[in-house]
């Protein structure tokens, strides 16, 4: 495994957009990555500032639910920032789980077969 597909063992591939809330301000954001620890989103029209806390609040593509985490910004870069999951509720954790696995079912499915 390289180091690149280690990176991004514990998350899996999304395109969504949520809030990120900072200083109890929501930012809009496209989120890019999302696993049970940490989400990789890219803030839009938001003052980046590194390790402050935050929170992060989505929706799953079918569902209704709106799902939060609190976590802290791990790092950045001019485009991206990676939030590092303190908390999040069992129902939260679930749904996660659920999309990490049907995302690993379908990259199962489109492997080219030997």
């Amino acid at each position: 495994m390289s180091v690149q597909e280690s990176h991004h063992a514990d998350t899996c591939p999304v395109d969504m957009f949520g809030n990120l809330f900072v200083d109890d301000h929501p930012y809009t954001c496209r989120m890019r990555e999302l696993g049970l620890q940490r989400a990789v989103v890219e803030p839009i029209l938001m003052p980046v500032n590194y390790g402050f806390t935050c929170g992060l609040q989505f929706m799953l593509s079918g569902s209704q639910d709106v799902l939060v985490v609190a976590g802290e910004v791990q790092r950045h870069d001019d485009v991206r920032i990676t939030v590092r999951f303190t908390s999040m509720l069992p129902a939260t954790q679930r749904a996660i789980v659920a999309l990490m696995e049907r995302s690993a079912r379908r990259q199962r499915q489109r492997a080219p077969r030997r």
